[in-house]
């Protein structure tokens, strides 16, 4: 039986728009894909309560969890007695600490890095008396802090680089830190409603 010339060329255009169909509905479905693992964003996680990190395992567990927001403060301290903290890269999920945030006596930690999505602090930053401290950079997202700001007793400290998402606040004391020698970083500190304390050993802030 010889088959028409006409219906062998329209079985073989009927395969040729199935094989397309089939290759434009594999490529959307890889471009969905593709959408989804890089652009969508971290699910919020809330932890009800106050948080208290004093050693490195402490900060990388509770960072593993993934938390995005903390209805409650954050204080992150090193005692001398236990494992030092030297990073606070696992925090990186944190955008939110309703209450108080301290940072405080961790004689290893140089820098905040990890800290890059905090926005907000709903009532004191302390970063107290962190003696490698050199570099706050990592806090330049946020811009509200509710009550205070203490920066204090950070002698490698030389900038304050970091701030500067910061417009207001109510109290700010900067005090002892024995090597920074400006207050670069706080270009766009508009207003402090009540006090504001400013010394330091040398008296070389500008």
């Amino acid at each position: 039986m010889i088959i028409p010339k006409n219906v062998i060329k329209q079985k073989i255009m009927r395969k040729i728009k199935l094989l397309f169909l089939l290759i434009s509905t594999l490529t959307l479905l890889n471009c969905s894909s593709n959408d989804d693992s890089g652009n969508s964003p971290i699910p919020e996680k809330i932890f009800e309560g106050d948080v208290t990190l004093n050693t490195q395992i402490q900060v990388d567990d509770f960072g593993s969890q993934n938390y995005t927001k903390i209805n409650g403060s954050l204080k992150i301290i090193g005692y001398t007695s236990m494992q030092k903290i030297n990073n606070l890269n696992s925090l990186s999920t944190l955008n939110y600490i309703r209450d108080h945030f301290w940072i405080q006596t961790n004689s290893e930690l140089t820098n905040l890095n990890g800290l890059n999505n905090i926005k907000t602090v709903g009532y004191r930053l302390s970063i107290y008396k962190n003696d490698l401290l050199s570099d706050i950079s990592a806090l330049n997202n946020i811009n509200s802090i509710g009550t205070d700001l203490v920066i204090e007793e950070n002698n490698s400290l030389n900038n304050l680089n970091g701030l500067n998402s910061i417009t207001s606040i109510i109290s700010f004391t900067l005090k002892n830190n024995l090597i920074l020698s400006n207050l670069n970083g706080l270009n766009n500190l508009k207003k402090i409603e009540s006090n504001l304390y400013i010394t330091n050993p040398l008296g070389v802030i500008k």
